[in-house]
């Protein structure tokens, strides 16, 4: 009588319930219809392209059906996916080039002042930075080395 009892929490008076039960992340493909009819036309964090990018939910870049399930995972805009899965990508992540502000700012871990700009695009160049966080943002490193790293000018100059 035990084994009755074990096998008979795995079964279901129909296919739905069991579905709903052990498949709700992906109830549609248990239910054998297809993922496709339902595209929301809005933007995804595609994990599965192995880079920092948002598609859109739709036939040719149907979203994964757990995210269709909760819905949590779309955005209206690429820039507002972007935003919220890729923020410390967000350039690779908008397809953009940006060539940043050209303006310095502290980098804190090594207690320099570095340009907002491309690694390797010139002197200077701390990367592209999201600047919302940050200190001021100067025209040159003299006046940012002066004002925040005035205890280690000669290093900051360097």
């Amino acid at each position: 009588m035990a084994a009755h009892l074990t096998t008979s929490l795995w079964l279901h008076d129909d296919q739905e319930e069991c579905c709903e039960k052990y498949f709700s992340y992906k109830i549609n493909t248990c239910m054998g219809a297809s993922n496709s009819a339902s595209s929301t036309g809005k933007y995804y964090p595609d994990w599965s392209r192995g880079n920092d990018s948002c598609s859109v939910d739709d036939a040719s870049t149907p979203a994964p059906e757990y995210m269709r399930v909760s819905k949590v995972w779309f955005s209206d805009s690429l820039e507002q996916c972007c935003d919220s899965y890729y923020g410390y990508n967000k350039v690779g992540c908008m397809g953009t080039s940006a060539t940043g502000s050209e303006k310095y700012y502290v980098d804190w871990s090594t207690h320099k002042c570095m340009k907002d700009c491309p690694l390797g695009s010139g002197t200077d160049c701390g990367g592209l930075s999201d600047r919302d966080w940050a200190d001021e943002e100067f025209p040159d490193k003299k006046s940012c080395c002066m004002k925040y790293v005035d205890y280690d000018y000669k290093n900051c100059m360097a």
